[in-house]
């Protein structure tokens, strides 16, 4: 499998019918928002006050915008254990019966154990988010 296609697989859920649904790219997805297949756009703000979030916009993401962002990210791809790495070790977790907290807990374990700390997965993050407000900007000027 391409980095590509890895990386798609990480933001992207195809539904029965082979549309695609894009999925949050900073925040993990419940198990009944993904059986749901519904859209939430990536939410590229971080804020620790939960009434300064706005609700997403409605609509259908659009397949070359997707490509266009996750061709992005996956140039701007930081080499070693990063975000990216722990965000899939999240999804691979979630096929398993346990809780939130123990999830990430876990996540965060194997990723200390390939050299990763919690400044360099949200150091990461942060280089990620920044690729896709560059990304935003572009497609602004278009």
């Amino acid at each position: 499998m391409s980095m590509f296609s890895k990386l798609k697989n990480i933001f992207v859920l195809e539904d029965e019918n082979d549309t695609k649904k894009a999925v949050k790219v900073s925040q993990e997805k419940t198990k009944e928002e993904v059986k749901k297949n519904t859209y939430s756009p990536p939410d590229i703000t971080i804020s620790t006050d939960s009434s300064k979030v706005s609700p997403p916009p409605s609509g259908k993401p659009n397949s070359k915008f997707i490509n266009i962002l996750l061709k992005a990210v996956e140039e701007g791809n930081l080499d070693g254990f990063d975000y990216i790495e722990y965000k899939t070790s999240l999804q691979s977790l979630s096929k398993m019966e346990m809780d939130e907290e123990t999830k990430f807990k876990s996540a965060l374990a194997m990723a200390k154990t390939m050299g990763a700390t919690k400044e360099k997965l949200i150091s990461s993050s942060n280089h990620y988010i920044n690729i896709l407000k560059s990304e935003r900007t572009k497609f602004g000027r278009t």
